[in-house]
């Protein structure tokens, strides 16, 4: 959502059984997976009905909750790899300290 200028709420956990990804469909020709899964079919095919909107946000930080970024950053990789990691160190360390002498 923030990428299009609305302010993001912390996302409910995705919906799915335990043990989905053990299923295994060896002798099973015969089931009707349509019917096994009908929760998740009838959940896809209204999707075009569940599409967000709300007005923009109107502060130029899109209200950055610290609710949010407290989830954001317990699920989220901040750096790729070690080289991103040091670079990205650097530019935000330069980043703190400038907004700390500036701001």
């Amino acid at each position: 959502m923030r990428q299009f200028g609305m302010v993001q709420h912390i996302p409910t956990p995705p919906i799915h059984p335990e043990k989905l990804h053990d299923l295994s469909l060896r002798g099973k020709d015969n089931t009707d997976w349509s019917r096994m899964h009908v929760q998740f079919v009838q959940e896809w095919q209204s999707r075009l009905h569940r599409v967000w909107t709300q007005p923009a946000c109107d502060t130029p930080h899109l209200s950055n909750s610290l609710e949010y970024m407290v989830w954001y950053r317990k699920h989220t990789r901040q750096w790729i790899s070690p080289s991103s990691a040091k670079e990205g160190y650097v530019v935000s360390t330069n980043l703190r300290m400038y907004l700390n002498n500036y701001l």
